[in-house]
């Protein structure tokens, strides 16, 4: 075998490992929650499969689900301020009326 057919071997050889080990490394380099999920999005088939796929990448990356915690107590607070501003409202209401 020649030297030059050597050198041509051994640079797609060469080549195709860089290409591979590359391509490897982009695949795996989720290093966020968005990437995980773009990542994984792709293959989803439906709004449920991205429902799963937000949920695992959230447990994955150790993200709180802020849609689903809310602090009771705030809530009641501001409706009750809401309720307090509508009956005062009202009685102004009223008064203008007689």
């Amino acid at each position: 075998m020649s030297l030059t057919l050597k050198y041509l071997l051994f640079g797609i050889i060469v080549s195709g490992l860089t290409y591979y080990f590359t391509a490897m490394n982009i695949k795996n380099s989720e290093k966020t929650y968005e990437d995980c999920v773009i990542n994984n999005v792709k293959e989803a088939q439906d709004q449920s499969a991205v429902n799963v796929i937000k949920s695992m990448c959230k447990k994955k990356y150790d993200i709180e689900d802020t849609t689903l915690t809310l602090d009771k107590d705030k809530v009641k607070n501001q409706l009750n301020e809401v309720l307090d501003l509508f009956k005062e409202f009202q009685q102004q209401f009223e008064e203008k009326i007689k």
